[in-house]
């Protein structure tokens, strides 16, 4: 194989490859997504997995691209629109927090310019008891109201 294939291989392979960052030895947090916009707030959604034997509590997020961050759910009063804020989200021993648009979610708000489709950004977590770590952000289409799972492997 030439060099220029085994290139194109190697791009193609870390193009297919989504990124999962670890938080200690328990949490495995993945590639989260956003939809694009120019508005000044959008909703990110991100998968986290806990795989200790505890309750573990995210208690924070942020981002370089917001002045703030909010872990929020979809509203639970029918005819509402407004989000319900959650101070800090359980995720049982074994359990799976999969983030969606009628479930859990985080808003960034007060943005820091347009979220334009195909980029990456970065999203700090902090769990109860670890470090924080930097989950990446994939910014799809416009219209997106799930994950494109285009270069996923979960």
């Amino acid at each position: 194989m030439t060099s220029s294939a085994l290139i194109l291989v190697a791009t193609i392979f870390l193009l297919g490859t989504a990124q999962v960052v670890r938080a200690g030895e328990d949490i495995n947090v993945h590639q989260g997504w956003v939809a694009a916009t120019e508005d000044d707030r959008a909703r990110v959604f991100i998968e986290i997995d806990n795989e200790g034997s505890e309750t573990v509590v995210l208690t924070r997020a942020e981002s370089p691209r917001a002045k703030t961050v909010m872990i929020e759910a979809a509203p639970i009063k029918a005819g509402s629109n407004q989000p319900v804020a959650i101070p800090e989200l359980p995720i049982s021993s074994g359990k799976t927090l999969a983030m969606d648009p009628d479930g859990i979610y985080l808003t960034l708000d007060a943005l820091d310019g347009p979220l334009v489709e195909g980029t990456l950004f970065e999203v700090v977590l902090t769990f109860s008891g670890y470090p924080p770590v930097a989950a990446e952000v994939l910014v799809e289409g416009p219209n997106a109201e799930e994950e494109s799972h285009a270069g996923h492997n979960h």
